[in-house]
């Protein structure tokens, strides 16, 4: 989609310098899109998790500072968090949405298929940073972007 937009703008611009009158019609399909984003799924919940496990590392950490016998009242899970924290920790450094570039796929997308809808892009950038650090889901992030081309 990205390719056809880019496509798009300079046959437009071409046309434009050379003075001839072109229509161009690009029919989206939004089953490419729900399929893009289902590829981008396992990347943006790996890193969402790794997050919050670094969150909860840190917040375990500190508990134990102030508790001496943390460990009896923690649940196996958390118990592993707490265990796990360097690892966690250095696992964490160097992923976030930013440094991945799954946020600059996922606006390149918003971006290309608003041009080609002939939509305007406003606020819909911010929407996707809001929905990943809110309340991201594959289908939450399906629904702002079948909603983004009806506004």
């Amino acid at each position: 989609m990205t390719t056809i937009s880019i496509i798009r703008d300079k046959v437009s611009d071409h046309t434009m310098k050379s003075q001839i009158r072109v229509e161009v019609s690009c029919e989206l399909n939004q089953d490419s899109v729900d399929h893009c984003l289902k590829l981008i799924d396992p990347k943006v919940t790996n890193i969402l998790t790794i997050e919050k496990q670094k969150l909860f590392a840190a917040a375990l950490k500190e508990l134990e500072s102030n508790n001496d016998d943390v460990f009896s009242f923690l649940s196996p899970d958390n118990a592993k968090i707490l265990r796990n924290h360097d690892e966690i920790y250095e696992k964490a450094e160097g992923t976030s949405i930013e440094d991945s570039g799954v946020l600059a796929v996922l606006q390149n997308l918003m971006l290309a298929r608003a041009k080609l809808a002939g939509k305007s892009t406003r606020g819909k950038i911010e929407s996707i940073r809001d929905l990943i650090a809110t309340d991201y889901s594959l289908d939450n992030m399906k629904t702002l972007f079948k909603n983004a081309m009806n506004d």
